[in-house]
């Protein structure tokens, strides 16, 4: 009897000491921010911010306004980490073809490069999530400048998904995007 008793504890507290050695303290965590070249180019698309832009002949008008924005905080006690993740609807009438608007989300995962972190913008489109990776928090594709309404912008992220192709400055967002059909171009902007 003793024995058996002796075996439950022994058991017992190998099971505790497995489990415990599996879960981190949150004293332990590493936290990892938004890489400031995410903030740059897509930290403005939050609740209350909005853009106008006009296609070629302004005959049409857009605009782009956020909704459900929601900031939450990831953790994973496996690997012993944690960070932020950004989530947001994004409302347009002309940006996508068939749809009005699309749930958008930023994050900083920790993948990429030797412990630096791949920036990936999703953007769930008809129920699939569509990456646009930005290796090593450096853009892949930038222009110098664009000149758009008499302002010239400075680097700017080219991002085609299918037919649109879009066009994003720092500290403004989406300056520029075509559709199937037209060229629309930003106009004026409201970021608080």
């Amino acid at each position: 009897m003793k024995k058996k008793d002796f075996l439950f504890l022994l058991i017992e507290y190998l099971l505790i000491f497995i489990t415990s050695c599996n879960k981190c303290n949150d004293k332990d965590l590493t936290h990892y921010g938004y890489l400031p070249e995410m903030n740059k180019y897509f930290g403005m698309y939050k609740q209350g911010n909005w853009w106008v832009y006009k296609n070629q002949d302004s005959t049409k008008t857009d605009s782009i306004y956020i909704t459900n924005f929601k900031e939450e905080i990831y953790k994973d006690n496996n690997q012993c980490f944690d960070y932020p993740s950004r989530k947001f609807k994004l409302h347009s009438q002309f940006l996508l073809n068939g749809g009005n608007s699309f749930n958008g989300r930023y994050m900083n995962n920790q993948s990429c490069c030797d412990n630096e972190f791949r920036l990936l913008i999703c953007v769930e489109m008809n129920n699939t999530i569509n990456t646009h990776p930005i290796s090593c928090g450096i853009p892949e594709i930038i222009y110098d400048s664009i000149i758009i309404s008499n302002i010239k912008y400075y680097n700017i992220i080219y991002v085609k998904e299918g037919s649109v192709q879009t066009y994003f400055a720092p500290q403004v967002g989406i300056v520029r995007f075509i559709n199937q059909t037209d060229t629309f171009s930003i106009q004026t902007y409201y970021i608080q």
